[in-house]
């Protein structure tokens, strides 16, 4: 059985070591009047869109931005909803700002029946503050338990 040299070991074990894991801001396509290009999505999605007035469905279990600005300055980079002891949804949206400026963001979130029916009122708008680069994690628990189904979660700037 041949054996590799000391060299060669050293060098792979080397270039294992050196692997980055990073996250970069990679916009959605625009359709030229600054809005993000529709994209086909299937199964468990984690997408941000600015619908508006746009006639297209709205993904459930996903973020909807409720402007172009954030739209292009915000991305969802991981979403999450579990179950608590308690029954209740635990949902934490992971946000990166994507612009050179500090973005105060207001965030609220919809937890729906499996018709898509409110399951209990939308909660309150809270601040969430991300520096240029920087990450925030936006958390909401709901008060029902086990008749929710779904999210949508609403991110703005604030006013």
């Amino acid at each position: 059985m041949k054996r590799l040299p000391a060299v060669l070991l050293s060098m792979a074990l080397a270039a294992c070591g050196t692997m980055e894991r990073t996250v970069q801001c990679a916009m959605p396509p625009s359709t030229g009047d600054g809005r993000p290009a529709p994209r086909v999505v299937k199964g468990p999605a984690l997408v941000g869109e600015e619908y508006g007035l746009l006639l297209a469905p709205i993904p459930l279990d996903s973020v909807v931005f409720m402007d172009t600005a954030t739209a292009n300055r915000v991305m969802v980079q991981a979403m999450r909803a579990s179950r608590t002891p308690t029954d209740t949804v635990q949902l934490h949206a992971r946000l990166l700002n994507c612009s050179g400026t500090p973005l105060e963001l207001q965030a609220r979130v919809n937890f729906l029946l499996e018709s898509q029916a409110p399951a209990e009122p939308a909660s309150a708008w809270r601040s969430v503050v991300i520096q240029p680069g920087a990450m925030a994690t936006y958390t909401e628990l709901s008060l029902g338990g086990s008749e929710i189904a779904h999210y949508l979660v609403e991110i703005g700037l604030a006013r």
